[in-house]
């Protein structure tokens, strides 16, 4: 498919979905090289991929460093614990 016969397309296309990213970037693509719709197409597959790839990363990193918090928090609160513990048999020895 052509560019011009893509730009048709596209502007044949209601405005909710003519405006999309999708479509920009599979524009884009065209424009910056991309020999077909379907390499063009290809390529923001490939990228929305990558999106949802990092996503899920950055999700999973945030739950490992709120675990890691709540792990530091506990720490703090048993060491204070064994202090207080400590302190108390002291005082009971006498």
């Amino acid at each position: 498919m052509s560019y011009s016969r893509l730009v048709d397309v596209v502007f044949a296309l209601p405005q909710n979905y003519r405006c999309s990213l999708a479509v920009e970037m599979i524009i884009d693509h065209l424009n910056s090289g991309a020999q077909t719709l379907g390499e063009a197409v290809a390529m923001v597959e490939k990228w929305e991929q990558q999106y949802i790839n990092d996503q899920q990363f950055e999700y999973m990193q945030n739950q490992q460093n709120e675990m890691l918090r709540e792990i530091d928090s506990l720490n703090r609160e048993v060491n204070y614990l064994a202090c207080e513990n400590s302190m108390l048999r002291s005082m009971y020895r006498f």
